[in-house]
C-alpha cells in the first residue's frame, strides 16, 4: 500500500533550535508558566504582519485631513479613489483606518467620529393621524420610496429654543441628497409657504422635473405648502419621524455645526448655510463615492 508523500518543503515556520530549547527549559524549571516564556518574547516579532503606514503615505496624510473635517472612514477609504492626486498611489481600504483608530496611530479618537458611537435605535411605531392636511406617505409613489426617480423630496423645520419663532426649513431631495436650508423669521404656514416657492422658483421652467413630491410632517406650517409648490404632498403618520428618513438623516449632519446644548433653530443664517453647503460637498458611500452636490448636477442637467 502506499504512502502519502508528505513535504516539509510547503513549511514556513520556523523551528526551535537547540539553544532556545535549553532556554526553555531552563525558564520552565525556574517555576515560570508559559505565558511568562511567552513574555519573553520567544519568536513574537515573528508572527505580526507589519503596518501599512509607511506603505502609503499620501493616503494616510489624506486620511487624517479628511476625518478632522468629519467625514467617515468609509467616506474617506471610498473617495480616495476618486481623486486625482492619488491616483494610482497604494491606498487603504475603509476598515484598516479604522483598526488605526482604534490602536491610537491615526491622530483621531473614536469620540471624534460622528457615527461611531451610536445610541439605541427607537421602535418604529405608526400611529394614525388625528388631523390629516393631505394625502398619506402610504401613498408616495414606489419610485419615490426606491429613491429610483429625481424630483422627490422631504422637508422639515425645526424651532429654535431661544425665540420658539424662528425656524429652519430643511428640504432633502432622496435621490441625489442634496440638501436646502434656509432661515424663516415665523413658524406659520406663510413663512414655510414662502420659503418653498422661493427655493422652487429659483429653477425657473425646470421646477417642475424638480419638484414632482415633496412629503412632510403634520404640523401647521405644512398646512399651506400644496400652494407654493406644483407638486404632490405627502403627510407622515404622528410620531413617525423614520418616515422621512432621508431628511432626518442631513437633520443630523446640521446639527453637528450646533453648540451642545443648543438647537438648529437657533443658528445663523451665515451658518446655516455654510452647515448646508459640507453636507452638499460630503462624499457619501451610497452615492459611489460622489458628493450630493455632484450627483444634484447630474440630475439637472438630464432636466435642462
Amino acid at each position: 500500500m502506499d504512502q502519502c508523500k508528505c513535504s516539509a518543503e510547503s513549511r514556513t515556520f520556523q523551528r526551535l533550535s537547540p539553544f532556545e530549547r535549553g532556554e526553555i527549559k531552563a525558564l520552565l524549571r525556574e517555576g515560570l508558566g508559559a505565558p511568562a516564556i511567552a513574555a519573553h518574547g520567544k519568536n513574537r516579532k515573528n508572527c505580526r504582519k507589519p503596518l501599512k503606514i509607511a506603505e502609503c503615505p499620501d493616503f494616510m496624510a489624506y486620511a487624517g485631513e479628511k476625518l478632522r473635517e468629519g467625514r467617515s472612514p468609509d467616506a474617506v477609504a471610498g473617495r480616495a479613489k476618486l481623486e486625482p492626486e492619488l491616483s494610482g498611489k497604494p491606498a487603504l481600504c475603509a476598515k484598516t483606518p479604522c483598526n488605526y483608530i482604534d490602536l491610537g496611530i491615526m491622530p483621531i479618537k473614536n469620540i471624534d467620529l460622528a457615527l461611531k458611537v451610536r445610541r439605541k435605535p427607537k421602535s418604529k411605531k405608526v400611529r394614525q393621524s388625528k388631523r390629516a392636511l393631505g394625502a398619506s406617505i402610504e401613498d408616495r409613489p414606489e419610485a419615490a420610496e426606491a429613491r429610483e426617480e429625481f424630483g422627490h423630496w422631504e422637508i422639515d423645520s425645526a424651532a429654535g429654543k431661544k425665540s420658539g419663532k424662528s425656524a429652519v426649513p430643511a428640504i432633502v431631495e432622496r435621490k441625489a441628497r442634496i440638501q436646502i436650508a434656509a432661515e424663516l423669521g415665523g413658524r406659520d404656514s406663510g413663512a414655510v409657504d414662502s420659503a418653498a416657492g422661493q427655493v422652487a422658483g429659483s429653477f425657473g421652467e425646470a421646477a417642475g422635473g424638480v419638484f414632482k413630491s415633496t412629503a412632510g410632517d403634520n404640523g401647521r406650517e405644512f398646512a399651506g405648502r400644496g400652494g407654493a409648490v406644483e407638486c404632490a404632498v405627502y403627510f407622515c403618520h404622528p410620531y413617525s419621524s423614520f418616515e422621512k428618513g432621508a431628511n432626518e438623516r442631513h437633520n443630523g449632519l446640521l446639527r453637528r455645526f450646533v453648540e451642545k446644548g443648543g438647537s438648529a433653530g437657533d443658528m445663523p443664517a451665515q451658518l446655516i448655510s455654510k452647515a448646508a453647503d459640507w453636507n452638499n460637498n460630503l462624499p457619501r458611500k451610497i452615492l459611489g463615492c460622489k458628493t450630493p452636490a455632484e450627483m444634484f448636477e447630474i440630475e439637472i442637467l438630464k432636466i435642462t
